[in-house]
């Protein structure tokens, strides 16, 4: 069942065009929370908050005064601190450039710090400076009543007199009780629409006055058609394609650097020019931050937001990113991060290198900024071309650093977690601090499943020679498995039975302390078999030849508690696959009988027929299979008791090389050990290395006359079929294929019954040698041609 909430979103803070006021607009999102935990924005109410400023701060106290406002306002954040010590300012030089001072108004300018001659040496400073539109219009009282003189003014010759107009109906606008007047209107917003198409590109003031209107409907869903109507999206993108190569153009005239010519404002040493552009830098980021808003609005329709994509607007936003205003920056990477999901927009963005731009920016000291730079990172990062260009530009270490602020910590983890998936770039973190950082948080996070990032890191990174090495050092290995005995952590013992993998003896000699520990864990009552896993994954790992293994089976009767789960079908086939493979290893002469007694032997030669489509079982049986077959006790029971040959030369013609490697091995051994099945083994390899070549010939026969020693193709086919030669009978409720001792072979019409008999499947008397199979396809492994490489 869906339910709702409230959430305020703070938006533009702005001086009072009247009084000494302080607007804080912001906007209440009411969101719809689905049962599937989704949540979207049914609407939207604006609101705003008037702080009164009396009595006006003098020069020295405006950051005082500021710092307390963020104080007392929650709407508006710490910051904001910057940008509301401006509009003191702009409140404080408003008041003291109002004509006609009387005695009274000139004593509280003296009050307040501004004599006489200051308060002329600050009118002819903001002379000089150029005239912000809400300076041109502070005075003057804006009225709904008069607004068909602003639409007037709308259509005088003088670019100024449209600003100001523009600028006042923007002003009736934000005040929600005027928006049902002012949409009634006829013609209001088709004027504004073809002012700012005729008129925009010679004043930005002017262009400023028309976005604020746009931005302010564009915050309600149910006028976004009213806007496409009016072109509002395509004149927004106009505007931004004229003012981005207006900045480019006037960089590349004045030969000035804008983020080193704030720099050199801040500290008093920046040039007449540069301060002058600097205030057109300032006016054109206020603009630019009205249009970049008002298309993250109304890209809020997929259909509107594919047709900003082929307007090109990514590549503008990857531009703004070159500012140094931080609210713009803010809203252009928050705006890239929504468009980086589609494929077309992160290639756009790719192609603007954008990576390079977003890393620059981690140095901020803003937040607000530095999480929303993380975020888009973090969708960047699942495209291998953009994590090679992360790691390039040395994305690295700050990302490290940042996982120790709780602030950043999830993402920055995610983060690197992307990045460290492929192998290339795991090497690259150990010039970081990342081992000294994830050490102490695998240490001290209480519950690990609350930072599943952490744990994917630090699987991906155990992985790797160098970090399994530094994370192993001194006594940060004896550190871990304490922590992890204590918690009984599963996610922590997943670490640690990656670390046990790596073949460096000084990492698995770390472990050697600790195996009755590990041995007494596995017979805890209250074991998950998540955590039984973890732990048997780790007793297989150390698989150290000089390690005495009777003795821990024997003190901790290993082997009868490990037969209780060896039940293919009823157990988890992670503990079967983690059994499979401690046979393998514990496996020796000491040990073979018991593994016989207790049934594990028993139980692979039965994961050989029931997982014989899984290949990490084959993988792993086979393995198992060699080192079995070399001990007297087990190769005995297999070789006389099952079919274990035949499952391993069917193996022969697996697609894995690696099964074909471990069954050759254990072929191998049985050759080596047993004269009898050596000469058998070598007739069933040829067979099955030349069944290509046999049904090559068997098929080229244009006469149809049969080659000795050869089957021909359909006789193939019936004694697979068990249709006319060879008769057999299927048990399909036990999957095995008996053939009765009483069952003679027909081979009057045969010539290869020496084969079959050099293979021990014939009695000199031409009878078939009493076999039981595992299975159907280990039982017609030896019929069925198949198309394997023909041994010369």
């Amino acid at each position: 069942m869906a339910t709702q909430k409230k959430k305020v979103h703070p938006g533009l803070i702005e001086l009072d065009p009247e009084d000494a006021v302080v607007v804080v607009n912001y906007e209440t999102h009411d969101i719809e929370i689905g049962s599937d935990g989704t949540q979207r924005v049914v609407g939207r109410t604006p609101g705003i908050k008037q702080i009164k400023i009396r009595p006006l701060p003098n020069e020295r106290d405006i950051p005082q005064v500021a710092q307390e406002l963020t104080k007392k306002c929650r709407l508006i954040s710490a910051s904001k601190v910057g940008h509301v010590e401006e509009l003191l300012r702009e409140l404080v030089d408003r008041e003291s450039m109002m004509p006609g001072p009387s005695s009274s108004q000139s004593s509280a300018a003296y009050v307040h710090g501004f004599s006489e001659l200051d308060r002329q040496q600050l009118w002819q400073r903001n002379q000089d400076r150029p005239a912000t539109a809400s300076r041109q219009h502070s005075i003057e009282t804006v009225r709904l009543e008069d607004l068909d003189i602003y639409i007037e003014n709308l259509y005088e010759d003088d670019v100024k007199d449209k600003a100001r107009a523009a600028n006042c109906i923007a002003t009736l606008f934000r005040q929600a009780q005027h928006l049902e007047p002012l949409l009634s209107h006829a013609t209001l917003l088709p004027t504004l629409a073809r002012v700012l198409r005729d008129d925009g590109k010679r004043s930005v003031d002017l262009c400023v006055g028309i976005q604020s209107v746009w931005l302010v409907l564009s915050n309600f869903s149910q006028f976004h058609q009213l806007l496409v109507e009016n072109q509002v999206g395509v004149l927004t993108i106009d505007i931004l394609d004229l003012e981005i190569k207006r900045t480019e153009h006037r960089i590349k005239e004045e030969g000035v650097n804008i983020a080193a010519a704030a720099m050199k404002e801040a500290q008093g040493l920046a040039s007449e020019k540069e301060c002058r552009l600097l205030a057109v830098t300032q006016k054109q980021d206020k603009l630019l931050y009205l249009c970049a808003y008002l298309l993250l609005n109304l890209s809020e329709d997929p259909d509107i937001e594919r047709k900003m994509q082929k307007k090109g607007t990514v590549v503008y936003l990857v531009k703004m990113l070159d500012r140094t205003n931080i609210e713009l920056l803010i809203l252009c990477t928050a705006f890239l991060k929504k468009l980086s999901i589609y494929q077309e927009n992160k290639d756009q963005m790719a192609a603007c290198d954008v990576v390079a731009r977003l890393v620059t920016l981690m140095a901020t000291d803003n937040d607000v900024l530095l999480m929303a730079v993380l975020r888009l990172l973090h969708n960047l990062s699942f495209d291998p071309g953009l994590k090679d260009e992360m790691v390039k530009q040395g994305l690295l270490p700050k990302a490290v650093q940042l996982v120790r602020q709780m602030n950043f910590q999830q993402v920055a983890l995610g983060l690197l977690y992307h990045i460290s998936q492929d192998n290339r770039h795991k090497s690259m973190f150990i010039y970081t601090d990342a081992v000294t950082v994830m050490l102490d948080l695998l240490m001290h996070v209480d519950d690990l499943t609350t930072t599943p990032e952490l744990i994917a890191l630090a699987v991906n990174l155990t992985q790797n020679d160098r970090i399994a090495e530094a994370l192993c050092g001194g006594d940060r290995l004896a550190m871990l498995l304490e922590r992890a005995f204590l918690t009984r952590d599963e996610l922590l013992f997943k670490v640690l039975r990656n670390l046990s993998q790596h073949t460096d003896l000084g990492i698995k000699g770390g472990f050697l302390p600790y195996m009755d520990q590990l041995a007494d864990l596995l017979q805890a009552p209250d074991i998950d078999s998540d955590l039984f896993v973890e732990v048997l994954g780790i007793l297989v790992n150390v698989d150290i030849p000089s390690y005495d293994w009777p003795a821990l089976i024997a003190k901790h009767d290993l082997l009868n508690l490990l037969a209780g789960y060896a039940q293919p079908g009823l157990t988890e086939d992670d503990i079967l696959l983690e059994l499979v493979m401690f046979v393998g290893v514990v496996c020796d002469d000491v040990t073979a009988p018991q593994l016989v007694q207790t049934g594990l032997v028993s139980m692979i030669y039965e994961l050989m027929g029931s997982k014989k489509e899984d290949k990490e079982f084959v993988l792993q049986i086979a393995h198992s299979l060699n080192l079995l077959l070399a001990c007297q006790a087990t190769r005995s029971v297999l070789l006389e008791g099952t079919q274990v040959t035949f499952y391993l030369v069917n193996l022969l013609q697996d697609a894995n090389a690696e099964v074909v490697k471990a069954a050759d091995q254990a072929l191998t051994v049985i050759s080596e050990t047993d004269e009898e099945w050596a000469a058998k083994l070598r007739a069933l390899k040829f067979e099955a290395h030349n069944q290509a070549w046999l049904e090559a010939c068997a098929s080229s026969s244009s006469t149809q006359q049969q080659v000795p020693g050869e089957l021909q193709q359909d006789e193939y086919q019936q004694g697979a079929a068990g249709d006319g030669h060879i008769k057999a009978f299927w048990q399909d409720a036990e999957d095995e294929l008996h053939m009765e001792d009483s069952m003679m072979l027909n081979i009057e019409d045969l010539q290869n019954a020496e084969l079959w008999q050099r293979a021990g499947l014939l009695t000199a008397d031409k009878q078939l040698v009493p076999q039981q199979y595992d299975g159907k396809q280990a039982a017609a492994s030896i019929m069925q041609p198949n198309h394997a490489q023909v041994l010369s």
